[in-house]
């Protein structure tokens, strides 16, 4: 398993009114599971995020928000957010008045080095996003540390927007 499971540059269930920044230059090697630009289960991004990954390891990178759980809405409280595929228990109550999947302005992730698992994204698993950039930059940059220069290694596909999971 990851050394680190989860970064959000984002809230777990809040709005974040300004810019989320993520800067990932070197991690064990065991690296880290998932990168989000945003939130966890819902709330907005008024502003940018923003993730540069100069070094190290990272599994799963979206530029965007998590959103990966049920949504039921309820009169006049909210939402009651399920995680995806358990709806037994609900894990919170998100107010009315609120987004329930989670949304970003704009999204900016910029890949320089390292070596990356799996996708990439621009936008979120299965959050909103209504504006993405992604840049992967194969020139070979210097480390931090004064190591050998180095080049990003993506062992997946790149897509400028979201994941968008797809259940029936």
């Amino acid at each position: 398993s990851a050394a680190i499971d989860t970064i959000y540059g984002g809230c777990n269930v809040a709005d974040v009114k300004g810019m989320a920044y993520i800067d990932i230059r070197n991690t064990s090697n065991d690296g880290i599971g998932w990168v989000y630009g945003g939130n966890n289960v819902s709330g907005s991004v008024n502003g940018n995020t923003r993730i540069d990954v100069n070094g190290g390891v990272v599994n799963h990178i979206y530029g965007g928000s998590n959103g990966y759980y049920d949504y039921h809405e309820v009169a006049g409280q909210g939402f009651e957010v399920y995680k995806f595929g358990h709806n037994n228990d609900a894990n919170y109550l998100v107010a009315t008045g609120t987004t329930g999947v989670p949304n970003v302005a704009t999204t900016y992730v910029n890949i320089y080095g390292g070596t990356i698992n799996s996708n990439v994204y621009g936008g979120g698993r299965m959050g909103d996003c209504d504006s993405t950039h992604v840049v992967v930059n194969d020139m070979h940059l210097v480390d931090n540390c004064g190591g050998a220069p180095q080049s990003a290694t993506i062992n997946g596909e790149v897509y400028g927007g979201g994941e968008g999971i797809y259940w029936n």
